[in-house]
């Protein structure tokens, strides 16, 4: 699809990667030139909308439109009215195209993959018709174990891009894949791939139940009791589980976890293998800024693995923003402590 002259001028304005020296501000200020120009962002928008192929150039219309999502993002939580209305003219313009059946099928998950990227929830025009599922639980459940296996194999390597293993890449997929499903099928197909048997999705569950959306931490849930009846959750799930079980609050889901965490105890399996030693190295924080939100660093070893975690906490909100930096040597994490 040809791309329009005036996406083609903002583009190359960019460098063509995200590391290279400058490129945050290159991005924010052709961002807030289409926060200020909102017919660009209709053109933006509209060609994401109607793309099929996530080519090069597809990837990095997508990366313009994350950028001025994310500096809307910012400014709406910090209670500016032009981040508010930027984000509703652009739910609105959505709705119509919506309406109009301009929208892609592909369109839909590469919009959806940018609202999620930058940290918003994405707009209900974007969510797939829900009369396309009515039958997708029942189809699932004529299945057995053998037959579904690949389905839910096939899936993990799409959303993942084919490092299923990884669990933050198949976390990433998921929540952009999730944004296009109506609420009660993201917790089926949360529940049918918690209860898969590979560890990697036993931990999936567990970070799923951090997920803010309700119908997400009930289907991870509904997912781990699966294994439990199968006798497929293993013991460091359970100690996961029961340590994690302090960051949670909301009731339902606080209440699976003991029913989990206690039918484990009941029968004996709550022992795991040997766990290695956790060593805080050092913990830095910054003031709180005049937004409520405060940075903080801490430097930590797991056994032979060394690493860096960094948090970003805003008042109203948790944890807006955490990093994992995985660290080859001790003087490599001094050096990004600094």
């Amino acid at each position: 699809m040809l791309l329009p002259r005036s996406i083609e001028i903002l583009l190359k304005s960019l460098p063509q990667s995200l590391e290279a020296p400058g490129a945050r501000s290159a991005h924010q200020k052709v961002a807030n030139r289409v926060i200020s120009e909102p017919d660009l962002a209709v053109e933006i928008v509209g060609y994401i909308a109607q793309s099929v192929r996530h080519d090069d150039q597809v990837k990095r219309v997508m990366g313009l439109l994350s950028a001025v999502l994310d500096e809307v993002r910012m400014a709406h939580e910090n209670g500016k009215a032009l981040g508010t209305a930027f984000l509703r003219f652009l739910d609105e313009e959505l709705a119509q195209r919506n309406r109009d059946g301009t929208l892609s099928s592909e369109g839909r998950l590469y919009l959806a993959s940018c609202w999620v990227r930058a940290g918003l929830e994405s707009p209900e025009a974007l969510v797939a018709d829900p009369s396309m599922f009515e039958h997708i639980e029942d189809a699932f459940t004529e299945m057995d174990v053998a037959e579904m296996g690949p389905h839910i194999d096939k899936l993990l390597r799409t959303v993942s891009g084919s490092a299923e293993q990884d669990l933050l890449a198949l976390q990433a997929g998921l929540f952009e894949l999730f944004a296009l499903f109506p609420a009660p099928v993201r917790r089926f197909l949360v529940r049918e791939i918690v209860a898969h048997p590979k560890s990697v999705t036993a931990a999936l569950g567990c970070a799923l139940l951090l997920d803010r959306r309700r119908e997400v931490q009930q289907g991870a849930i509904e997912g781990l009791k699966v294994r439990q009846a199968q006798g497929a959750l293993a013991g460091d799930t359970i100690g996961r589980l029961t340590m994690m079980r302090s960051w949670l609050v909301e009731p339902d889901t606080l209440r699976g976890v003991d029913e989990i965490v206690q039918h484990a105890i009941r029968n004996g399996t709550v022992g795991g293998g040997a766990v290695s030693t956790l060593k805080v190295h050092r913990v830095l924080t910054s003031l709180v800024d005049g937004t409520g939100s405060q940075s903080m660093v801490v430097v930590f070893q797991f056994g032979g693995a060394r690493k860096v975690a960094v948090l970003l906490i805003k008042q109203g909100f948790g944890i807006k923003d955490a990093y994992l930096v995985p660290c080859s040597s001790a003087s490599e994490q001094r050096r990004l402590r600094r």
